[in-house]
C-alpha cells in the first residue's frame, strides 16, 4: 500500500512543521512521550535549532521545560548562535579582502541565508561557511584566506580536531573535486557572558566545531569551503557574475539572486537525499520555506531556465511539491504550474536520463 503524503504523529516526519513558519496539525497532538524524538532531531539540526527552539518551546507545557533533553536544546542553540557570529565575524573579513584585491565571489547557502532569510544572522549556522570564487582566481582567494589564519584542514571526528592536510593529499582531492580543501581557523573565544560560556561548554560535542584547549579554554573552528562549482558540472562563474550586494544585520556582502539560491537549495536536498537514509540535508527545507514566496514573476522564469540547463526539473518536483504538503505553505502560481507540468514525467526517457531518482522524502527521514 502507497503511503500518504500526510504527517502522521508516530512517523518519523512529524516534526517537519519545526522548520517551517506555519502552525501544523501534528503540533496540537503533543504528549511527552514526543520530548525526546523531538529535542533529538532539532539537535540532529542544530543549524537551524534556533529558529525550532521557540517553536518547540511553544508546544510543550511549561513543566516539560525543566526535562534535560529540553535543557540540552537550550545550551546548544547558545552554542549555535555563538558559532553562527564567529562564522559570520571572519568570512566577512575574509569577502571585504577579496572585494578589496577585486576577486570576485559570491557567499553562498547558509551564509547568505542568514543574512537574506532570517530576522538575525545568528539564527542559521552550519559545519562552514561556502564563498564561490571563479576558478582561475581560486589560488588568490586561498592565499587570502592563508594570510588570514586559515589552513588547510581536515576536520578529525575521533579527537574533535582539525589537522593540516598532506600536500600531496590536498592537490589530488582538489584534482577531483569542486573547491579547495577546507581552510580552517582555531578561534579562541574571549568575553562569553559566564552564562553563554557554561552553556557552550555543557553543549559539546554539538555543533563540533566547539572544543576545549589544551589550556582548557574555549574554542571553536571556522571553516571556509571556497568553490569555483557548485558540483563537478555546474561552476559558480554565472552565479558570481549576477550577484546583488545585500546590506543587512551590520554586513555588507555579495549573495547569489533569489534564483541561485533556491537552485543550491533543490540540487543539495535532492541529490543527498536520494543518495543515503537520513541526510543532514533535510534542515535546509528551513532555507526553502522561507525562500519561496520570491520565487515569482521574472524570478520564478529564470529559475525554470536554470532547472531545464542543469537537468534538474524532476529534482525541483520532489523537493518543491512539499512545501505545501508537508510545511502548509501556498506556493504562487508560476510554482503551481510548474509542479503540474513537472508531475507528468518524459514518455521518450528513462528516468536516469532526467535525473529521475525517484522521491528522496522519505529516505531524509530514513523510512521507504
Amino acid at each position: 500500500m502507497a503511503r500518504s503524503n500526510t504527517n502522521h504523529f508516530d512517523q518519523p516526519d512529524r516534526f517537519a512543521w519545526l522548520l517551517g513558519t506555519k502552525e501544523s496539525k501534528a503540533a496540537v497532538r503533543f504528549t511527552h512521550e514526543q520530548i525526546e524524538p523531538a529535542c533529538a532531531f532539532i539537535v540532529r539540526h542544530w543549524q537551524v535549532l534556533p529558529i525550532m527552539e521557540p517553536r518547540f518551546l511553544k508546544w510543550i507545557d511549561r513543566q516539560s521545560r525543566e526535562d534535560p533533553a529540553v535543557k540540552h536544546v537550550a545550551d546548544v542553540t547558545i552554542a549555535v548562535r555563538t558559532l553562527a557570529r564567529m562564522q559570520m565575524l571572519l568570512a566577512t573579513r575574509f569577502v571585504a579582502e577579496l572585494e578589496r584585491r577585486g576577486v570576485p565571489y559570491v557567499l553562498m547557502k547558509g551564509a547568505a541565508a542568514s543574512l537574506t532569510l532570517y530576522p538575525e544572522v545568528d539564527l542559521r549556522s552550519g559545519l562552514d561557511v561556502d564563498i564561490g570564487v571563479p576558478k582561475r582566481q581560486i589560488r588568490e582567494a586561498e592565499r587570502i584566506a592563508q594570510e588570514q589564519g586559515f589552513v588547510a584542514a581536515a576536520f578529525d571526528d575521533a579527537n574533535r580536531h582539525a589537522h593540516r592536510v598532506d600536500e600531496r593529499d590536498k592537490t589530488f582531492v582538489e584534482s577531483q573535486h569542486y573547491e579547495l580543501a577546507c581552510m580552517n581557523r582555531r578561534q579562541v573565544v574571549q568575553d562569553l557572558a559566564p552564562e553563554d560560556e557554561a552553556a557552550i561548554r555543557r553543549s559539546i560535542p554539538t555543533p563540533r566545531a566547539w572544543h576545549e584547549t589544551e589550556e582548557g579554554e574555549l574554542a571553536c573552528y571556522v571553516t571556509l569551503d571556497v568553490h569555483h562549482g557548485i558540483c563537478l558540472d555546474i561552476s559558480v562563474d554565472e552565479m558570481v557574475e549576477t550577484v546583488r550586494q545585500v546590506t543587512a544585520h551590520g554586513y555588507s556582502v555579495r549573495v547569489p539572486q533569489p534564483e541561485w539560491m533556491m537552485l543550491q537549495l533543490i540540487f543539495k536536498i535532492y541529490w543527498e537525499g536520494v543518495q543515503r537514509y537520513r541526510m543532514r540535508a533535510l534542515y535546509q527545507y528551513a532555507d526553502v520555506v522561507r525562500l519561496v514566496g520570491d520565487i515569482q514573476g521574472p524570478v520564478a522564469t529564470r529559475l525554470f531556465e536554470l532547472l531545464r540547463q542543469y537537468e534538474l526539473e524532476a529534482a525541483a518536483y520532489y523537493v518543491l511539491r512539499r512545501v505545501e504538503t508537508d510545511f502548509g505553505l501556498m506556493l504562487g502560481p508560476e510554482l503551481r504550474d510548474f509542479l503540474h507540468q513537472a508531475s507528468i514525467p518524459p514518455n521518450d526517457y528513462l528516468p536516469t536520463e532526467v535525473n529521475d531518482m525517484g522521491d528522496m522524502w522519505p529516505r531524509l527521514w530514513g523510512f521507504r
